[in-house]
């Protein structure tokens, strides 16, 4: 009879609208998510971005160190260097100023000699 296909058919109108509301917040959830997951992927492209670009930045401070490092080996050398210069030419003075005393030592030794020689002889 139509009353039992009105009876029945109404629930199914109703559970057929609910389902259809369902299905529409289910798509809007679904459209929020994707969008979600775009802005994520724009931050981790971004991120990544950032993480290379402090990459490279420690790279060459490494390198700009190694450099700096290299710089300060080669000066440290250069002053050993030096400094063994400046001994040798301190210890090579003192052999002089001591050559000189001794050879001034002679000279009065021999002046001595000669002038005891020349009272021996008168």
């Amino acid at each position: 009879s139509v009353g039992d296909t009105v009876e029945t058919a109404l629930p199914q109108a109703s559970e057929l609208h609910e389902l259809r509301q369902q299905k529409s917040k289910c798509e809007s959830e679904m459209k929020e998510c994707q969008l979600r997951l775009q802005v994520a992927d724009v931050e981790n492209r971004n991120k990544d971005y950032e993480i290379s670009r402090l990459s490279n930045a420690l790279d060459a401070k490494q390198e700009e160190n190694a450099r700096l490092n290299s710089e300060l080996k080669n000066l440290k050398s250069e002053k050993d260097g030096m400094k063994l210069q400046l001994e040798n030419l301190i210890s090579g003075e003192n052999r002089k100023t001591s050559t000189s005393i001794k050879r001034s030592d002679c000279n009065e030794r021999y002046h001595l000699i000669l002038n005891a020689d020349k009272i021996l002889l008168e």
